[in-house]
């Protein structure tokens, strides 16, 4: 009887830990909202930017949108931490094109 019930709490525990890890947890920053936080602190609107790109990625141990946009002749990189909202890194480029 022993032998069943570490059985089944082996097999409990396994379960659960597979669909704890499995679930789907929503985010408290949406990729919209990380967008909006990152061209707020751009000092930009949505008019102002050229291209924009928003990226997932799990950077230590944390899920993070990675996000990259144009305005002019500037690119602009931010690190945005999905559970928080939290500006974790960016900076930004100066390109001189020539013709």
């Amino acid at each position: 009887m022993k032998k069943h019930m570490k059985w089944a709490a082996a097999l409990a525990a396994v379960l659960g830990l597979t669909l704890l890890g499995g679930a789907s947890v929503d985010a408290a920053v949406t990729a919209d909202q990380a967008r909006d936080i990152a061209i707020r602190h751009a000092g930009l609107t949505e008019a102002d930017i050229d291209h924009i790109r928003v990226k997932e990625d799990w950077d230590f141990g944390h899920v993070v949108y990675e996000i990259e946009f144009y305005s002019g002749a500037r690119e602009y990189d931010y690190d945005i931490s999905q559970d928080t909202g939290e500006i974790l890194k960016y900076d930004y480029e100066v390109h001189h094109w020539r013709d």
